[in-house]
């Protein structure tokens, strides 16, 4: 008895942690930033995966995954959500500026989905949802995706 009581209370807490504010189109006026976070357990989970390679392989992949991670931290792309549905991009990298304009929308379940060419991860499987003040990436039912180094943040 005291196992299912015990699993029943976990099941509700795990669902209450799990839960997700939905979003209006109130909410998402302004500009929004992309925040990748890249940290050491990162950084050290590539060089676990490369532990019992070659070493010439090893410094090859920590060169090629340095860059990347040096790559990630210098792009910034920024969203723009416009009234009518419209979401403008603004990507900067290296002092290129680009900027296309594409959709977004809110589920049924209130979710923020892109509907972009833009692939900075699955967007089309995914819906962003409210965590505090923050918008974070959900599957489309909001419950709450692995990767919480990927969120959306209002800037202004």
């Amino acid at each position: 008895m005291k196992h299912i009581i015990l699993s029943i209370l976990l099941l509700v807490s795990t669902t209450i942690l799990q839960a997700q504010d939905e979003v209006s189109a109130k909410q998402l006026n302004g500009m929004w930033k992309l925040v990748i976070k890249i940290d050491e357990e990162d950084k050290q989970d590539v060089e676990d995966e490369i532990e019992d390679e070659h070493p010439l392989i090893q410094s090859f992949v920590k060169a090629v995954t340095g860059f990347a991670f040096d790559v990630v931290e210098e792009i910034d792309v920024r969203f723009e959500f416009e009234k009518d549905g419209t979401l403008i991009s603004y990507t900067s990298f290296w002092g290129d500026e680009d900027y296309e304009k594409s959709e977004w929308t809110i589920n049924k379940y209130g979710g923020l989905v892109f509907d972009t060419n833009v692939k900075v991860t699955d967007w089309d499987e995914q819906a962003w949802y409210f965590v505090d003040d923050i918008l974070v990436p959900c599957d489309q039912k909001g419950r709450r995706i692995e990767n919480r180094n990927v969120h959306l943040v209002q800037i202004d």
